[in-house]
């Protein structure tokens, strides 16, 4: 129903565009465009991505840009997902049919790609983009389901319509981690610093980190912003040890992060506790910063590659992604996306049916959810974030487990961050 009335609200100005440049004796050409149009309406309104056969599904990610290749784990992963389902018999009889679209990390790529899946797709899965403001609005008005991996802006975390395994909020921010590393460096966190880049975006989970962290009694010395592409980090390093920072923090993503860790360890330079989040969990960071990345802290709401063993799904996971894409690198965006991917089987075969609106209902209900074990428990339902994590190491170019002994720390609330949107 909103389909058709998005497309009801713009038929009126393609038809006066149509008409209003019309001369004397062009009715039977107007009449032809009014039977033209109402043709192409009446196949957009009814296409939904559904056949007797298959259903098709959208995953819209960054793949080029600024950071190419950025949130590309999140679309390998949707590939090997459909490429499982569909060898387990599909849904509701159904093969699934995946539409890729690259989003170029800007929110006008987001919106044009939001638009086509629309009309092309069923329901958007497992996409991840920082432009995902752009789409919200589109997809709201056309009334698809839109299961994202996690919103990166508030307007995506807030549209009708949209859920995700693993949902955010844009004024909570997880306690849990900023506590566990209060209390093993007291000291370290009496001298504070963060560095983000200067992206809308990424300034804005700097700033929840920060004024969590306030609220726990950090003391920040040093507060800086990058660009989005920095070639020499020399400059902040040699700031930060000036001011004496002890425990340092980024919101970024790990190309950038790479050229941090080198000039941190050319300046000769380490604060006490280095602590960044998920995006410096993979292997292709590891590799690249080397020994740099000896001992930086991660905390982490997803369940860990290295314990694969004993997790059958994420043995799923990394099985289906080698052989869908081989040679592909398994992280945490491919979970969140493998995850996604489940939510919305399980809606879908909660409706009954391939329904846009019937799945949108059957996702309002879920409350309980955790991928069949791959990251901490979430209410996607309702959109409220995990209260959990675990703390990993880099240590002798791996990732290993901190803390706690098994499972995750869920003990600790989401901090209601104030006044959001004032930036850093």
């Amino acid at each position: 129903m909103r389909k058709r009335s998005a497309l009801l609200v713009v038929a009126p100005a393609l038809l006066a565009s149509a008409c209003g440049s019309r001369g004397v004796g062009d009715d039977d050409a107007a009449e032809r465009t009014l039977d033209t149009f109402g043709a192409q309406y009446a196949a957009a309104a009814a296409e939904d991505g559904v056949t007797a056969d298959s259903i098709t599904i959208a995953n819209l990610a960054d793949l080029t840009g600024p950071v190419p290749g950025l949130f590309k784990a999140a679309q390998d992963g949707m590939k090997a997902f459909v490429a499982y389902t569909n060898s387990q018999g599909g849904v509701l009889g159904r093969q699934l049919e995946l539409q890729t679209y690259d989003t170029n990390t800007n929110a006008t790529e987001h919106r044009i790609a939001t638009t086509q899946a629309c009309n092309e797709a069923f329901a958007i899965v497992g996409s991840f983009s920082v432009g995902d403001n752009g789409g919200a609005s589109v997809g709201e008005e056309c009334g698809i389901p839109n299961i994202i991996d996690t919103a990166t802006s508030p307007q995506a975390a807030e549209a009708e319509g949209t859920f995700a395994p693993v949902p955010v909020q844009p004024n909570l921010w997880p306690e849990g981690p900023i506590k566990w590393i209060k209390d093993e460096y007291p000291e370290a966190v009496e001298h504070a610093g963060i560095i983000a880049i200067d992206n809308p975006i990424t300034i804005l989970n700097g700033e929840r980190l920060v004024k969590t962290a306030e609220h726990l009694d950090y003391t920040f010395d040093y507060v800086e912003k990058s660009p989005a592409v920095e070639s020499n980090f020399a400059p902040y390093v040699v700031d930060m040890r000036n001011r004496g920072v002890q425990y340092l923090t980024w919101s970024g993503e790990s190309q950038n992060l790479v050229r941090l860790m080198e000039a941190l360890q050319q300046q000769n330079f380490r604060p006490d506790v280095v602590q960044f989040d998920a995006v410096a969990y993979n292997q292709g960071f590891l590799r690249q910063a080397g020994d740099a990345a000896e001992g930086i802290l991660i905390p982490l709401n997803v369940a860990l590659l290295e314990e694969a063993d004993g997790n059958p799904e994420m043995q799923k996971y990394l099985e289906w992604l080698e052989k869908t894409v081989p040679g592909a690198q398994p992280d945490i965006f491919g979970i969140y996306s493998w995850s996604a991917g489940l939510l919305f089987v399980k809606a879908l075969e909660q409706a009954g049916e391939a329904d846009r609106e019937a799945v949108l209902r059957a996702l309002e209900d879920i409350h309980q959810w955790d991928g069949n074990g791959l990251h901490a428990p979430t209410d996607p339902g309702a959109g409220i974030p995990a209260n959990c994590f675990v703390m990993v190491r880099a240590h002798d170019g791996r990732f290993e487990r901190v803390y706690p002994d098994s499972g995750f720390d869920c003990d600790s609330d989401l901090y209601e961050v104030p006044d959001i949107g004032e930036g850093l």
